[in-house]
């Protein structure tokens, strides 16, 4: 009987796997989860304000450092709450500033902490950027080159700019205004990269208007 059971389990799970069924549940349980847990700590991170700013920048970066920081003043204050052996009872309001102003020390240091780690991240970004339109002109440049090649790296430039949250700096108006109108570079870009025209029509969006807030300036 006990072997007649373990036999029927064995079947079902077979079944569950063949049809791909036991599988799918796995995997879309994973990809949930996994997708929990990445927006949990985009929130913390303050990664909500580069799609309320729209790019990356000082403002951001100060931002996000008061954010983390107010979180970590939050936690710190109900951790020492909790975990203080000399502290009794309820946690109030004037407990909590105690707490509040004992941690302080601790507070601004993970703030100028928090400040220049973002900071020290978009200056690297910008870096990159910077780089790498670098070596694409001068590539350019150089006799001989492919421009078809030429373009797909164009169209990676632009992707690179998405994603780190560069491409609405008015900085890079100018290019990506002139890039994102590149027949070569639009059939590369739709081609290589997730959400092609979909993409594409969002990052001209964002060119553009950048640009013309850029030219405005000038007039």
């Amino acid at each position: 009987m006990v072997m007649h059971t373990k036999l029927n389990n064995s079947t079902i799970n077979e079944i569950f796997d063949n049809n791909g069924v036991y599988r799918a549940v796995q995997t879309s349980m994973t990809c949930n989860l996994q997708t929990v847990v990445a927006r949990s700590f985009d929130l913390l991170a303050g990664e909500w304000l580069l799609g309320v700013f729209k790019s990356n920048g000082g403002t951001v970066v100060a931002l996000r450092a008061v954010w983390t920081t107010a979180i970590f003043a939050v936690a710190s204050v109900i951790a020492v709450s909790v975990f203080d052996p000399v502290r009794t009872g309820p946690l109030t309001v004037n407990s909590a500033r105690g707490v509040l102003w004992e941690v302080s020390g601790s507070i601004v240091i993970f703030l100028g902490a928090a400040y220049v780690a973002l900071y020290a991240r978009f200056v690297s970004q910008w870096g990159y950027l910077a780089g790498l339109y670098n070596l694409i002109k001068q590539t350019e440049a150089t006799a001989g080159s492919d421009k078809k090649i030429i373009a797909q790296w164009k169209a990676g430039y632009l992707e690179d700019a998405e994603n780190l949250h560069l491409a609405a700096k008015n900085n890079l108006a100018p290019v990506l205004h002139a890039w994102v109108q590149d027949p070569d570079v639009i059939r590369a870009y739709i081609k290589n990269t997730p959400g092609g025209s979909n993409r594409l029509r969002r990052l001209r969006s964002m060119a553009a208007r950048a640009y013309e807030e850029e030219a405005v300036k000038w007039q």
